[in-house]
């Protein structure tokens, strides 16, 4: 489940765990919450909806209840981007429990590809690709990473 707020407005939808979140909305700053049984909760703020629309994403991760590290992920997993926020450049990690072919890309607030990461057959375990953000302008980027049939969303900001 989703929630975007703006003043005393309220927009709820939902998806499954990994997924994308879309909603219209009136134009308008919103703070967002996403919350699904068993994940940690997401709180971010400051998502805009410039022309009446706003695409927004956010990577859950399991709630830990003292169950230790099982290694792998059940399928794929976005592990970190760091540094984030960023000035020029980041590292971006994700696993994968199974061998297979990935795609990786960073995508604007509108949904658009504006680079290209990854593509091509990994083995399974964790991998690193290196992130150069010279010629972005700043502001709010994700990460989609598709591996089979399972996606993975990872949100980063770029400052001046």
């Amino acid at each position: 489940m989703v929630t975007l707020r703006s003043g005393s407005d309220e927009y709820a939808g939902s998806t499954d765990v990994e997924g994308r979140y879309v909603l219209r909305l009136p134009i308008g700053v919103y703070s967002a919450t996403v919350a699904a049984q068993g994940f940690t909760p997401v709180t971010d703020s400051g998502i805009h909806a410039p022309s009446g629309g706003a695409s927004y994403s956010a990577v859950l991760e399991h709630a830990v209840m003292g169950v230790p590290n099982p290694g792998l992920p059940s399928a794929i997993e976005l592990r970190s981007i760091h540094p984030n926020p960023l000035q020029k450049f980041a590292v971006v990690s994700y696993s994968l429990a199974q061998a297979g072919n990935v795609e990786l890309g960073l995508h604007d607030v509108m949904g658009r590809q504006v680079a290209r990461l990854e593509a091509g057959w990994k083995p399974a375990g964790t991998h690193s690709v290196d992130l150069s953000a010279e010629g972005l302008p700043a502001g709010i980027y994700f990460f989609m990473l598709r591996a089979g049939d399972r996606i993975a969303w990872g949100r980063m900001t770029l400052v001046p």
